[in-house]
């Protein structure tokens, strides 16, 4: 995971920023990447805007990746029908190379979620009003390479966050904020 990523403060602006939980998908199974400020930031050149949580323990970067408008990547849907924790696909580049990845991000309370997918939606409208031309080349920016020809991650069936009774391993008394 690096450490950082250079960002200057003068390239990004803050529109989001909201303590919770991050997971991915590994090994068929979710795995705890940490806790921090999910951050939802307009980068002031290309008018995109890039998802990024920083352990708050560590403050190394462990998701950073463009909030694009191009299904499948970036489709929030909620885990096992919870509105507290939201799932997606992206390429991230939180590590050393571009990877496709499958986050989970869980809130404390149902209203700091739905902010949350509010603004994660209308960054998704901000790339959609960007009228992009993806080629199955790369698209570059000064963080993420997107590949827009690599093939979507595979399905992963049943309830994902399920402990084998059809519920989330995430109890309603875990808080992440």
């Amino acid at each position: 995971v690096k450490d950082s990523i250079e960002r200057g403060g003068r390239e990004f602006s803050v529109l989001y920023s909201q303590r919770a939980r991050l997971y991915w998908y590994r090994d068929h199974e979710w795995k705890e990447r940490g806790l921090g400020d999910a951050k939802l930031q307009h980068h002031k050149a290309s008018g995109m805007v890039c998802f990024m949580l920083q352990h708050e323990k560590t403050m190394k970067i462990v998701a950073s990746h463009w909030v694009v408008n191009m299904p499948p990547y970036c489709d929030l849907q909620p885990n096992a029908g919870s509105q507290k924790c939201w799932t997606w696909m992206a390429q991230d580049c939180a590590e050393d190379e571009l990877a496709l990845e499958t986050f989970a991000l869980k809130f404390g309370n149902l209203e700091t979620a739905a902010k949350f997918k509010d603004e994660f939606n209308k960054a998704k409208g901000i790339h959609a009003n960007l009228k992009l031309k993806i080629q199955p080349a790369v698209v570059q920016s000064p963080e993420v390479k997107l590949f827009a020809n690599q093939a979507p991650a595979p399905q992963v069936s049943g309830n994902l966050f399920s402990a084998g009774t059809g519920g989330s391993i995430f109890g309603d008394s875990d808080s992440s904020g």
